[in-house]
């Protein structure tokens, strides 16, 4: 996004104008449209920059042809400075990771495990009674399990084997199952095992072919960059997301207006898990239509999560943080007067309603019960509620109602049978996947030390929920930066620096250092 300064009122904010050329001129990068007419010159000095925007000088200047979309606007003393988006009309996207035979030796791995830990193996066996079957393998808990297409656990690699290079740089490997070829005499496993060989096929991502001409569509219409959506695929995939929920994911883009495209970020640290698959069936649920419901303890990862679908969906994201004190004023706005007129002003959160935005309603069981009425009113069929001088505000088709909650909080209300019935409700019972995040976050860091990272974050987190240190002690961003470290000093010593270092009490960095002892020598 670059600031544009322009003296012409031809620029209206909303508009998406075709950009036929951008001309360096007297040290600045003129804009001109198809007919010609030149539309102003992008900012390069630090006073001129809107917030949000880049320098002129960033810009690459083979990307001179496309479109752009207005942002925002605000007036100066001489000039109108305007917010653009810029959308080339050529692009190239660079194609996913290919295991390559030359590079990965074909390696065998043994799974195993029982009806309870691995509930998609008896369904997978099946599959290989009539020849090998593709798959997909992540690391879990320290371990390397297969997963079937319905995202359940259909394997555990076998103990006594050792891990595959491959899975220090790719969070999801593809492979080829198969009934046992070799002798596995020397491990200790259990019934009816299987084999499943990696680097013989190439099934791992090669392009983004079937997803093109969404892409270019995205592009063409200013809705987001080919870039941006590629990095968005790479990342559903790796989390296991099929290719069709993708499609469908992308094409249910729409176009926001300025103000409201601000509010789509990508989340510093993006919600990834191998088990639960919560992920997956959020967006599932999302596609359909539901609303969802998210209980679960604090450090579950509920908010990261929403922060993640919001990036993923291109979806803006408008939260209220319920309390006893959360009233309608505060769901929908209030009565006001303006010009001697009675007018109703919208909340952030009632706007977000309008333009299809997910809006959240965080610790929704401490809201007053007699709040939950309007709340119905809202995710019923009808999906529109009456407002006392606004009118009938109806839910745009896009928008998604989230209620997060904590069953253990105080102060917190039972929700009613109606309410309950129009959410879709998912219990998180486990946190992050840390060492699937830390792979994605650091993919240059050793197998070895992520393993450990994870078990002293599992570790400190059942510390923090048994109330023994605070939440200082939960950070991302401690293990990212022991990690990036831990080539030019001792694990142990970053995690000392960058876990417990962060704790103001002397009682609590105590806990922490007796738990990353436990894990790192």
């Amino acid at each position: 996004m670059y600031t544009l300064i322009s003296d012409t009122n031809a620029i209206t904010k909303g508009n998406i104008l075709s950009i036929a050329s951008i001309e360096n001129r007297d040290d600045k990068l003129y804009v001109r449209d198809p007919a010609g007419n030149e539309l102003g010159y992008l900012a390069a000095a630090t006073t001129s920059l809107l917030p949000g925007s880049q320098p002129a000088q960033n810009l690459t200047l083979d990307a001179v042809k496309g479109n752009a979309f207005i942002m925002q606007r605000r007036k100066g003393k001489d000039f109108t400075f305007t917010l653009i988006d810029l959308f080339p009309e050529k692009y190239s996207l660079e194609s996913g990771d290919v295991q390559d035979d030359a590079d990965n030796t074909e390696t065998v791995l043994l799974f195993s495990g029982t009806q309870t830990t691995t509930p998609g193996k008896a369904e997978m066996l099946r599959k290989l009674a009539d020849g090998p079957v593709p798959c997909s393998m992540a690391v879990d808990a320290g371990t390397i399990i297969v997963k079937d297409e319905k995202g359940r656990r259909a394997g555990r690699l076998v103990n006594g084997q050792a891990f595959p290079d491959i899975f220090s740089s790719q969070l999801v490997v593809h492979g080829e199952a198969r009934m046992p070829q070799k002798d596995w005499s020397t491990l200790k496993h259990g019934a009816n095992p299987y084999e499943v060989v990696i680097g013989k096929t190439k099934t791992a991502d090669t392009g983004f072919g079937m997803f093109q001409d969404v892409i270019t569509k995205l592009n063409e219409n200013c809705i987001d960059h080919p870039q941006a959506v590629a990095e968005k695929i790479r990342f559903m995939q790796t989390a296991g997301i099929s290719d069709s929920i993708i499609q469908k994911v992308l094409e249910s883009y729409v176009c926001y207006a300025g103000e409201d495209r601000f509010k789509i970020k990508k989340p510093d640290f993006p919600f990834m898990d191998n088990t639960s698959g919560y992920l997956n069936r959020c967006i599932a649920y999302m596609l359909t239509g539901a609303n969802i419901r998210l209980v679960g303890n604090k450090g579950c990862g509920k908010n990261t999560l929403l922060n993640t679908l919001s990036w993923l969906f291109h979806q803006p994201l408008f939260k209220i943080g319920c309390s006893e004190r959360t009233d309608e004023y505060t769901v929908f706005g209030s009565t006001q007067v303006k010009n001697g007129d009675t007018i109703h002003k919208l909340s952030p959160f009632a706007h977000g309603l309008t333009i299809g935005a997910m809006c959240i309603l965080d610790e929704a069981n401490m809201v007053p019960p007699e709040l939950l009425s309007a709340i119905n009113q809202l995710t019923d069929d009808t999906r529109e509620v009456d407002l006392s001088n606004y009118g009938l505000l109806k839910l745009h088709p896009r928008t998604r109602v989230f209620m997060t909650m904590n069953e253990d909080y105080q102060g917190t209300c039972q929700l009613n049978d109606a309410t309950l019935d129009r959410f879709q409700g998912i219990f998180m019972d486990a946190g992050i996947a840390i060492e699937q995040l830390l792979r994605y976050l650091v993919p240059k860091a050793s197998m070895e030390n992520i393993t450990a990272c994870g078990k002293v974050f599992n570790k400190i987190m059942s510390i923090y929920k048994e109330g023994q240190v605070s939440e200082s002690a939960i950070t991302i961003r401690g293990y990212t930066a022991a990690l990036k470290a831990a080539d030019l000093l001792p694990l142990r010593t970053c995690l000392e620096d960058s876990i417990s270092g962060r704790c103001q009490d002397a009682a609590e960095r105590e806990i922490i250092h007796s738990a990353i002892q436990m894990f790192c020598v």
